[in-house]
Order: C-alpha cells, then sequence, then structure tokens
C-alpha cells in the first residue's frame, strides 16, 4: 500500500521546510515538471530512494487519478508522476528538451 499525503485545507497547514530554498517575491521561476511514466510507484521509488528526492505530495483526489509530486534537495522546481488526467497524458519517456543551469 502507498503512503498517501493529506490534502491540506489552507497554507496555514503546510509545515514550513528549513531546507527549502526561499524565493524572491518577483522571481520568475519554472515550478513544476510533468514527467511521464509507466509505473508511478517505481518511478517515485526510484527518485526518492535513488536520487534523494523529497515526497511532497502522494495523492488521490478523484476515482483513477494520482497526483505525486517530487523536489530535488535544494530546488526551486519540483516533478509530478501522474496517471488518470488526460490534459497531463504523454507517453512515457516523451519528455524532452528541457534545460537546467
Amino acid at each position: 500500500m502507498t503512503e498517501r499525503t493529506e490534502v491540506p485545507a489552507d497554507e496555514s497547514e503546510i509545515p514550513v521546510d528549513p531546507a527549502h530554498p526561499l524565493v524572491a517575491p518577483g522571481s520568475y521561476l519554472l515550478e513544476l515538471i510533468p514527467i511521464p511514466v509507466t509505473d508511478v510507484d517505481r518511478a517515485k521509488q526510484f527518485y526518492v530512494e535513488q536520487c534523494g528526492f523529497v515526497a511532497d505530495v502522494d495523492v488521490s483526489p478523484a476515482e483513477g487519478v494520482r497526483i505525486v509530486q517530487l523536489t530535488p534537495p535544494g530546488s526551486y522546481c519540483s516533478i509530478s508522476l501522474t496517471t488518470g488526467l488526460a490534459q497531463m497524458a504523454m507517453e512515457p519517456g516523451s519528455q524532452r528538451g528541457l534545460h537546467s543551469s
């Protein structure tokens, strides 16, 4: 069974992460990159256990829908692994052309 994260009711329920860098107001940052995968559980395990990403969110807000958000240590940008959302449907392994400095 996959451990699920409860969705906070509002911002006051979100704990402050002292390890997460502060973002200056007005900064224009890439915030979330969808990563198409065939197996969300296996991908989550890889990113968390092998790459050290933090599992921020793992929710199933509706039948057949799952959203997992993972953040690399010290990053402003997270990745999302999703199933059941037509607008996020991509062929697994098809994400290309992303660059960072």
